[in-house]
């Protein structure tokens, strides 16, 4: 059964953007609450995910205030203190944006650490690792609330991993169903009876390989984008076609262009002043029959056989 926070995306470092740093810095300078004591928690949800990103546990610690709750309100959650300091903390911003917390404090007794910081939203997110108890192919993982804090409500979520064969929680989970990751989750709900209630939570599996959760999703760059169509089957990618079909006509045009270049560069001939002439004709009828026409020799138009300059230049005919 899903929890009012819900699956929330993982909590990436650095994504406090400056100007939402300061503006945090302000609002826990101007009020109390650095001073007030710790805030109850409408709900708790705690998330396992063994062998996610890590051959570890990775635990989830997901919380939601009151919405009477005044902002910024100070929240404190224990962690063992083996695992040292959380691996991420954040807020849910009002856009649903998760935003690192950077005000926090830690205090360490009995084999638990108390992380207290000041939150500026009524939803956040606290992350560490645990260490995964191994034996050969059998894996186990036991986790302990100890209590301390006001609850009104409690749930626990398992992710189990891809390769898992005899996967087992304890106390048995009243739901499941496929993640956003696609990896299958286990639900469960406990009643938390007063502060000092505690809870136990077991889960326990074999598996033969050393593969993580992380490694079996297929990359993102790999999937087509929500609401396009990818490349046909067995079709030609479009992407990878194109490229090459656009160098290959820039070689042809380039081609063709040296070409014209080369041909259209080359001088002409020169023109024949004077084309070759089959021997002259005798005289017949006393008449003076032209064999071949005569061609003025610096402007090229041609002449009559009688005459002695060009018609055109006016230059005088040679061999007359």
């Amino acid at each position: 059964m899903n929890s009012t926070v819900g699956l929330r995306p993982r909590i990436g470092r650095g994504r406090l953007s400056r100007v939402g740093y300061c503006l945090a810095l302000l609002a826990l300078a101007a009020g109390p609450a650095a001073q007030q004591a710790p805030v109850g928690l409408q709900h708790l949800e705690v998330a396992l995910w063994p062998e996610f990103d890590r051959p570890a546990v990775l635990v989830i610690y997901r919380f939601q205030l009151s919405a009477s709750t005044p902002l910024p309100a100070r929240v404190a959650l224990p962690i063992p203190a083996g695992a040292g300091e959380p691996h991420a903390l954040a807020y849910v911003a009002p856009d649903g944006q998760l935003l690192n917390i950077e005000d926090r404090s830690f205090q360490t007794q009995d084999g638990w650490t108390t992380v207290q910081f000041s939150t500026l939203g009524l939803q956040g997110q606290l992350e560490y690792y645990a260490d995964l108890v191994r034996s050969g192919d059998q894996r186990s993982f036991q986790f302990d609330w100890p209590g301390g804090i006001s609850l009104e409500s409690f749930g626990y979520e398992v992710q189990r991993p891809p390769t898992a064969v005899d996967f087992a929680v304890v106390p048995a989970p009243s739901d499941q169903s496929p993640g956003p990751n696609g990896l299958t989750h286990l639900f469960g709900t406990l009643q938390p009876t007063g502060p000092e209630w505690t809870a136990r939570i077991e889960l326990s599996y074999q598996k033969a390989d050393e593969l993580l959760s992380a490694d079996s999703l297929p990359a993102p760059e790999q999937q087509p984008a929500l609401g396009q169509p990818g490349p046909p089957a067995g079709g030609l990618d479009l992407q990878t076609a194109l490229p090459w079909a656009l160098g290959g006509l820039g070689v042809v045009l380039l081609g063709a262009g040296g070409f014209w270049y080369l041909r259209l560069s080359r001088p002409a001939p020169a023109r024949a002043k004077q084309e070759r002439r089959p021997p002259r004709q005798g005289r017949k009828g006393g008449a003076e029959i032209e064999a071949s026409p005569i061609y003025c020799h610096n402007c090229g138009t041609r002449a009559g056989a009688s005459d002695v300059f060009c018609r055109q230049c006016g230059t005088k005919l040679r061999g007359r």
